[in-house]
């Protein structure tokens, strides 16, 4: 424990360096008040920090995995929730209130943002989140209780049309985040993509 020097945690949702408060996690009790990493760090005895978790992946692409030596790249995550992590010349962004890469709200075709305070209500999630991607495995017959095992069945049972779906799903988010942000590598993360 000595040789300890800081704690970091990532956590779905973002954490607003200015006002040092978790956003777009309301199924994290707990982790929202503004004294929340003053606690932790007084019982650790360390310094805390928080990130975002998509973030922290995206940091290891960057210092050892596919964007390592990469200047200006993607990483979209997908699982029960989606979340994107941004790499603009060789650096982490996260923009000015840790709130870029919330994807989920990204508004799409067919899938209008109808209410930003609830993570699953519309853009992106509605549909490539994991409700989205356990409706249309259960369309074509498969059960599942999980995203990625759904996805890992539709997999084994050779279903391609319900796989060219869904990747026509990502390839939709994916096409407008590239035309804002034009990387020179899109990183594909997440159980669900990875099951695939």
């Amino acid at each position: 424990r000595g040789r300890i020097s800081q704690v970091a945690i990532g956590t779905p949702g973002a954490f607003d360096p200015r006002v040092r408060r978790l956003r777009y996690a309301r199924h994290l009790p707990g982790w929202h008040g503004d004294d929340v990493l003053d606690r932790l760090a007084s019982e650790i005895g360390r310094p805390v920090e928080v990130h975002n978790d998509v973030n922290l992946v995206a940091i290891a692409e960057l210092t050892g995995g596919r964007a390592r030596g990469v200047d200006d790249a993607m990483l979209l995550w997908a699982d029960a929730g989606l979340g994107a992590a941004l790499i603009i010349g060789g650096q982490l962004h996260t923009g000015a209130t840790g709130g870029a890469g919330e994807v989920g709200f990204l508004p799409l075709p067919g899938a209008e943002v109808r209410d930003v305070r609830r993570i699953d209500a519309g853009g992106f999630q509605q549909l490539a989140g994991g409700p989205a991607v356990l409706a249309l495995v259960r369309s074509h017959g498969l059960r599942a209780g999980t995203p990625h095992a759904a996805v890992a069945a539709a997999v084994r049972a050779g279903h391609d049309e319900l796989l060219t779906e869904l990747a026509r799903r990502f390839a939709l988010g994916i096409a407008a985040m590239v035309a804002i942000v034009d990387p020179s590598l899109v990183v594909l993360a997440g159980r669900v993509l990875t099951a695939g």
